[in-house]
């Protein structure tokens, strides 16, 4: 990987596990290029350990992932930064190598135990849909229990699914053995839910779900505000096109960002010769460009408007100006 975390080679063994090809990952984030990125647990710990190895720090450690059909597997991983003779990290490598059954049998390590670590609801239906497996974090998530569930029918516990988004790739994992995933809404609780279903051994199907409900909210907040920004936007630019005032935007760096229709026709520029350009590159005389960047500079150091009057020579000849910052 390089200092982005970005894939520069790979071997065939980790094409092999990861079902990717060699175009498929190179120069692509080494988080979203394995097996690990079917679980967001996972891939967040990968990536947490690839910024540590960039910035210098040896990691190693043993993490879970998930086959294709939805089944736990144990990592034994490692992110090593490869230095220079003067300790700069040049690149990072990355190993895994699946320990599963090394780990079953040292220390009785079971697909259990790893459901039940994982912050991700996770419940297993037999080919009859029936519930055989429901984890903690799916109890907590939909708010019943376990017993409550096992050995009764999905479409009867949760009735309302029928008919609904989640039902098409549920029964798309069951019967096409087609591994699927959606993020939508559940009326029945209100809620938004990212749900990834796997065909599992023996014919049944494996369900993992997170409530994003939050995550959901934040996005069509941050929707609506760039849509009511757009609009101001827009009435903003209207308003602008149509006064005879000469009105125009700085930015920080004391260059023109925006410049209306009366000050460019005043000019006599194109809007293209205006924009990212400071006064003294426009043809202001030294002095008057020297005076507005002293104060926009007070206006930037104070939040205070400044105003006065100045001669220009334009498109329409000298005349005198009032101004205001």
């Amino acid at each position: 990987l390089n200092l982005d975390g970005n894939v520069v080679d790979v071997n065939r063994s980790a094409l092999v596990k990861s079902g990717f090809t060699r175009d498929e990952v190179i120069g692509k984030p080494f988080w979203d290029c394995g097996w690990w990125n079917r679980s967001p647990d996972v891939q967040s710990w990968i990536r947490r350990a690839v910024h540590r190895a960039v910035n210098g720090e040896p990691v190693r450690g043993e993490t879970t992932y998930f086959l294709a059909d939805g089944t736990p597997r144990v990592v034994e991983f490692a992110c090593m930064p490869i230095k220079d003779e003067n300790d700069n990290v040049l690149f990072v490598v990355p190993t895994g190598v699946d320990v599963t059954e090394r780990v079953a049998g040292e220390r009785d390590y079971h697909a259990t135990e790893i459901l039940e670590s994982i912050t991700e609801g996770f419940y297993g239906l037999d080919r009859e849909w029936r519930f055989t497996y429901v984890n903690r974090a799916a109890e907590n998530i939909a708010g019943l229990k376990a017993q409550d569930l096992l050995g009764k029918v999905l479409w009867d516990v949760h009735p309302k699914l029928i008919g609904s988004a989640f039902e098409s790739i549920y029964r798309r994992a069951m019967t096409e053995r087609e591994t699927s995933s959606i993020t939508a809404f559940y009326p029945d609780h209100q809620r938004w839910y990212d749900v990834r279903a796997y065909p599992a051994s023996g014919g049944g199907v494996s369900i993992y779900f997170r409530d994003v409900s939050e995550q959901k909210l934040i996005e069509d907040e941050r929707e609506r505000l760039t849509a009511q920004a757009e609009h101001q936007r827009r009435m903003y630019e209207a308003a602008l096109a149509n006064t005879p005032d000469l009105v125009f935007v700085w930015d920080l760096r004391h260059r023109f960002v925006s410049a209306n229709e009366a000050l460019v026709e005043g000019w006599g520029r194109t809007r293209e010769d205006v924009l990212g350009k400071s006064c003294l590159e426009l043809g202001y005389e030294p002095w008057l460009a020297e005076m507005h960047d002293r104060e926009i500079d007070r206006v930037i150091a104070t939040r205070m408007p400044i105003r006065g009057e100045v001669p220009y020579a334009g498109g329409s000849g000298r005349r005198i100006y009032d101004y205001i910052f």
